[in-house]
C-alpha cells in the first residue's frame, strides 16, 4: 500500500451472553452464563492485520454474575493488533451490539479491557455502527500503533453483580462483535493535554471547571475528578459538582474538633483530562477550604488561607488557631501528643527587638523574657492553665540553605538539632507561616510548597496566607546558623524569608502558644465575630 489513506474494518467473533435463572422461592436465583467463541479469526489487509486467538477464549458455564474483584480471574480474550505497514496508523476498538440480543439494557455488562478499571459497557461512548447486523456500536478504545509494531489486548466481559433476577434479565441474551477500524495518520499525537480548573463555592457544593482545559492536537475527550486521586469520576463534562454536607459542629476536646471540621467539607479537588488518543495530563489540584495537612512525618492539620475561620478567644484577647500539631512534648523522653497551637491574631509589640544584645540564642534573648515573664504573668489563671509547656525546637538554617529551602525543608531543619528550649511562650516557625499559604492568584498551593520561601518575594504565595501582613515584618523563632547576630523574618514588603539583626526594632513580636491536649472547644464557630470559646 502506498502513501494513500486506507480504512480497514475488522470484525471478530461473537460474543454471546444466555442468562437462564431458576428462582426457588423468592429469594434465591441460579444463573447460568455462557460467553464462548465461535470460531478463529484471522483478518489481514495488505499490511494491516487483526489476529484473533483461540488460546483463551471466553468460555463461562454455570456461573453467577460475579463482582469487579472476581471478573479479574476470568480468562480473557486475547487479540492482538499488527502494523505491518512503514506508515503510522491509528485505530478504534469498537463492542458492537447485534439485533438478535434480547437483552434491552446494556447497563448490566460490565467490560475491562487489559488493566483499564470495569467500566459498566454504557459509560462508553456510542459510535457509528460498521455492521449491517447491528443496533448499536460503542467505543473501547483508541489509539496509535507505529510502523511495524503490534499491540495485544485482552478483553473480559461479565453481567455485574447488580443485576437484578427479574423479567428484564431472565432468559435473555446479549451477542455482540468487537470491530476494529484502522487508518493512516502521517504523526502520532503523544502530547498530552494541559488540565486548567477553577472552583466555585455553591449553595448545592463545590463546582469544578475544567473548560479551560487544552489539547493542541485532537480536543479534550475526557474529564477526570476525584477527592482523593484514588476514586476518579470520569465524564464527557467540563464542570462536575461535589456536593458537601456541612454538619453542626459537635463541641468537645479542641483537637478533635478541629479534625472534625476537616472532614466535613470538600477540603481538595483533583482533575485531569485526557484526549482522542487517550494522552493523560499531569494532574492538577486546588486545596478549596480552610484545612489541610501539611504531609510532613508528623502530618499536622492546619488552617491555610487569606483568611480562614480559625478565630479563638484566648485571654480576653483574638488568637488563631494555627492548626492541630501531632507529636508535641514536654520533655526529649515524652512520646508527644496532639495539641492546638494558637499565635497572637495581633503584635504583643511591633518595636520590640527580638534580642537587645547582638546574639541568636533563644535562651538568653530579650523578647523570650519578656514573653514569658511581662506577657505570660497578664494571661487569666484560667487559661494560663489551658498552655502546655511545650519542648520547643530552637534550630534554624545558614543564609545560603535559606536561599533555596522550602517549607518542608524548613520544617525538617527546624527539628535537626540538639538546642531545645521548654517554656510556654514562643514565637512562629519560618515553617508555619509557609503550610499557611493556599496559593496565590497565579499558583496554587502545591507550587507554592515546591518554591523556596525565600524566593516568594518573587511570587504571590503570600497573598492567601493569614500570617502575612503587607507592611509588618515579622520575627520568627529559627536564627541564621552562620552568623550569630541574625534571626530570620517574615519580611514586610515581600514575604520572603530573609535574616534580620536581632536588634531589629521594626519587627513585630508575636505570641505563640501549645494549648494542652485535654483543652476543649464549647462554643463558637472560628469566624472572627464568633470565635471559638475555650475551656479545661
Amino acid at each position: 500500500m502506498g502513501g494513500g489513506y486506507f480504512t480497514n474494518r475488522k470484525v471478530i467473533i461473537p460474543i454471546i451472553l444466555l442468562i437462564l435463572v431458576l428462582v426457588i422461592g423468592t429469594s434465591f436465583a441460579i444463573w447460568q452464563i455462557t460467553l464462548k467463541q465461535e470460531d478463529i479469526n484471522s483478518l489481514t489487509s495488505s499490511c494491516f492485520k487483526v489476529e484473533f486467538s483461540d488460546k483463551n477464549p471466553i468460555t463461562l458455564n454455570n456461573s453467577y454474575p460475579v463482582s469487579d474483584e472476581k471478573a479479574k480471574s476470568l480468562v480473557p480474550y486475547e487479540f492482538t493488533i499488527s502494523n505491518t505497514c512503514t506508515t503510522n496508523a491509528i485505530y478504534q476498538v469498537n463492542l458492537e451490539v447485534l439485533n438478535d440480543t434480547t437483552l434491552d439494557n446494556d447497563n448490566y455488562i460490565k467490560i475491562a479491557l487489559d488493566d483499564l478499571e470495569p467500566t459498566v459497557l454504557t459509560s462508553n461512548d456510542i459510535v457509528e455502527k460498521t455492521l449491517d447486523n447491528a443496533k448499536k456500536s460503542y467505543k473501547l478504545k483508541k489509539s496509535s500503533l507505529e510502523a511495524s509494531s503490534s499491540v495485544t489486548y485482552n478483553l473480559r466481559l461479565w453481567m455485574s453483580e447488580d443485576t437484578p433476577p427479574s423479567s428484564d434479565t431472565m432468559n435473555k441474551v446479549f451477542k455482540s462483535k468487537v470491530t476494529v477500524i484502522a487508518s493512516y495518520v502521517k504523526n502520532i499525537d503523544k502530547t498530552p493535554p494541559v488540565a486548567k480548573i477553577t472552583t466555585t463555592i455553591t449553595d448545592s457544593g463545590v463546582v469544578v471547571d475544567a473548560s479551560s482545559s487544552t489539547d493542541d492536537d485532537s480536543g479534550v475527550e475526557n474529564y477526570y475528578y476525584s477527592l482523593d486521586q484514588k476514586t476518579w469520576i470520569k465524564t464527557k463534562n467540563s464542570s462536575y459538582t461535589f456536593t458537601e454536607e456541612e454538619g453542626d459542629i459537635t463541641y468537645g476536646k479542641a483537637v478533635d474538633v478541629i479534625t472534625n471540621l476537616a472532614k466535613q467539607k470538600v477540603t481538595e479537588v483533583y482533575v485531569k483530562v485526557e484526549d482522542e488518543m487517550e494522552n493523560v495530563s499531569p494532574v492538577v489540584s486546588v486545596t478549596l477550604k480552610d484545612l489541610s495537612y501539611d504531609q510532613t512525618i508528623d502530618n499536622n492539620l492546619r488552617y491555610i488561607g487569606e483568611n480562614p475561620n480559625n478565630y479563638v478567644t484566648f485571654n480576653n484577647e483574638l488568637y488563631r488557631i494555627i492548626g492541630v500539631m501531632e507529636n508535641i512534648k514536654s520533655s526529649e523522653i515524652d512520646e508527644g501528643e496532639p495539641c492546638l497551637k494558637l499565635i497572637k491574631a495581633t503584635p504583643y509589640s511591633t518595636s520590640m527587638a527580638w534580642n537587645t544584645t547582638s546574639n541568636n540564642n533563644w535562651l538568653t534573648s530579650s523578647s523570650k523574657t519578656i514573653l514569658n515573664r511581662t506577657y505570660f504573668d497578664s494571661i487569666k489563671l484560667d487559661d494560663k492553665l489551658m498552655i502546655k509547656n511545650t519542648l520547643w525546637y530552637l534550630n534554624g538554617m545558614s543564609d545560603n540553605s535559606n536561599r533555596v529551602a522550602t517549607v518542608n525543608s524548613w520544617y525538617i531543619s527546624e527539628r535537626n538539632g540538639s538546642s531545645t528550649w521548654n517554656g510556654y511562650i514562643g514565637l512562629m516557625y519560618p515553617s508555619d507561616y509557609g503550610f499557611a499559604t493556599n496559593g496565590g492568584n497565579s499558583r496554587d498551593r502545591k507550587t507554592c510548597l515546591q518554591i523556596s520561601m525565600f524566593n516568594w518575594y518573587n511570587n504571590d504565595c503570600k497573598n492567601k496566607d493569614y500570617l502575612y501582613k503587607y507592611g509588618e515584618s515579622r520575627f520568627t523563632i529559627s536564627l541564621r546558623t552562620d552568623l550569630n547576630s541574625q534571626v530570620y523574618v517574615i519580611y514586610f514588603s515581600h514575604g520572603g524569608m530573609s535574616p534580620e539583626m536581632v536588634s531589629y526594632k521594626k519587627g513585630s513580636i508575636i505570641p505563640v502558644l501549645h494549648l494542652k491536649n485535654e483543652v476543649k472547644i464549647t462554643s463558637g464557630t472560628g469566624t472572627i465575630d464568633n470565635p471559638f470559646q475555650l475551656s479545661i
